[in-house]
């Protein structure tokens, strides 16, 4: 049993091809003799160009005609899943000219976006005949009705996802015409939607499928959620020149992503009691401390080691390098540098 169907929020459309899946689009289009054709066809190389839904992919071979795609101003993206590769290569593989209605020849079900149900008119390339005058008083015939059609239409089963879409601009390229879009709606099956992210959340769920070349394609699973942005992470200090022996200097709720972080240095004018700094250098952190006056400094992550991680405080250990952005103290740096040279190796002169 399919699951139920859920519109998609406007301001979360893009995320429904953030993932850039392969798709089935699925026209509506007058034909030269007035009667109406669907048609579908395989697309991969669509891009979500902002997040105002709007998307780009390109036509290769020129501008499509209306007997071939069947191109107009809506259309219909479906996404496929694993197990109708063979579907997907059998759509690509012929056009609407060489066998009519893709529909009727490779037997896809069809029915409105959001899997509502649609009766489709049969595909009859018989012209409509003109209509009989509306009166007896008037001569002239009325102008030939178009059958009744929808402005859409979406494959039925199968795909797990419909987006309605708008052409706003073509452009030609070199041969190929370049189509601007939006998207209007989308509809999704509620087991590929948590709320934010287009995906099978269950073990029976198909995943959606990526396009290798060749006939060849990919599934796209979802990874398990990271947790580690929820976890302080234990920021060390290395040994640098000055002479700072490593040790925990601070705890910031940071990711293991993060590959430059700035904070500031704790309130008290005194050295962190985890921080060990070496006797010879022991003036020397305090002065830089407090000509610091708590500003930020920079720390550059050098590395991250997972064997350290702390069970009781649920963290990651980073050795990283801090680096002072600025100074504020009016101290010249002579003196300061004078202040924490023993007086032993200080040198006088006459």
């Amino acid at each position: 049993m399919e699951s139920p169907v859920i519109k998609v929020p406007k301001h979360l459309l893009a995320r429904l091809l953030y993932a850039n899946p392969v798709c089935l689009l699925t026209t509506v289009a007058r034909a030269d003799d007035s009667s109406y054709r669907r048609n579908v066809m395989t697309i991969s190389w669509l891009t979500p160009i902002d997040n105002d839904v709007r998307i780009l992919f390109p036509w290769f071979g020129g501008p499509p005609s209306s007997n071939d795609c069947g191109f107009e101003s809506m259309f219909v993206l479906n996404v496929p899943v694993q197990g109708m590769e063979d579907l997907i290569v059998s759509i690509g593989g012929c056009t609407g000219r060489e066998v009519g209605d893709k529909f009727d020849h490779l037997q896809i079900p069809s029915c409105s976006p959001g899997w509502a149900d649609q009766a489709w008119p049969p595909s009859d390339p018989t012209p409509i005949p003109p209509q009989a005058p509306s009166s007896p008083r008037s001569r002239r015939p009325r102008p030939p009705t178009a059958p009744p059609r929808p402005a859409t239409i979406a494959i039925g089963t199968g795909c797990v996802a419909h987006l309605v879409c708008r052409i706003e601009e073509r452009q030609q390229r070199r041969g190929h015409s370049v189509f601007f879009s939006k998207i209007e709606e989308g509809f999704v099956r509620a087991s590929y939607w948590d709320g934010r992210n287009f995906a099978g959340r269950g073990e029976a769920d198909a995943p959606y499928l990526s396009f290798l070349g060749t006939k060849r394609f990919a599934s796209v699973n979802p990874l398990p959620a990271a947790d580690l942005h929820l976890q302080p992470l234990r920021i060390m200090l290395v040994q640098l020149p000055d002479g700072f022996k490593r040790g925990v200097v601070h705890e910031l709720p940071l990711g293991c992503s993060v590959a430059q972080l700035r904070f500031a240095l704790p309130s008290d004018s005194r050295p962190h009691p985890r921080v060990e700094p070496s006797a010879a250098h022991r003036g020397r952190w305090r002065e830089n401390h407090t000509s610091l006056d708590r500003t930020n400094v920079l720390a550059v992550v050098l590395d991250f080691d997972a064997s350290l991680m702390s069970r009781s405080a649920h963290s990651l250990t980073a050795v990283v390098a801090l680096i002072p952005l600025a100074s504020p103290s009016t101290s010249p740096p002579s003196a300061r540098r004078k202040s924490c040279t023993p007086p032993s190796q200080r040198t006088t002169t006459a």
